[in-house]
């Protein structure tokens, strides 16, 4: 929320953007960024979620031991894997909330609630 209404939503009008598009845009590039901040531990958690499944060895040995090795196997690209495929499903659904959150906001405060 802070991304949305503390930088991005400024901007919009800025880049010709208002209304339902001004808050989509401003959702999409919170999210974006958000996403983007956050994808490396979401990649971490899943490598220690899979470890050893199947009857497979385990791999690491905590959050810590799954950075290390990802880091020295594939480098700094390993925390950023499947990023795409991820803001894809994620970021659209983001614009949506964020739209939808304003216009009922803006609704609830301009016509129901009395001046």
């Amino acid at each position: 929320m802070t991304l949305h209404y503390g930088v991005f939503k400024d901007m919009m009008p800025q880049i010709g953007l208002t209304g339902a598009f001004a808050s989509a845009a401003s959702g999409l590039c919170s999210n974006w960024v958000a996403q983007f901040v956050t994808y490396p531990g979401e990649v971490v958690r899943t490598r220690m979620i899979v470890d050893g499944m199947g009857g497979g060895a385990r791999q690491y040995n905590g959050m810590l031991d799954v950075a290390a090795k990802a880091f020295a196997r594939e480098g700094v690209k390993a925390f950023w894997k499947g990023f795409i495929a991820n803001a894809v499903r994620a970021i659209p659904a983001s614009a949506l909330q964020f739209a939808i959150y304003d216009g009922t906001r803006d609704f609830w405060l301009n016509k129901l609630t009395p001046k």
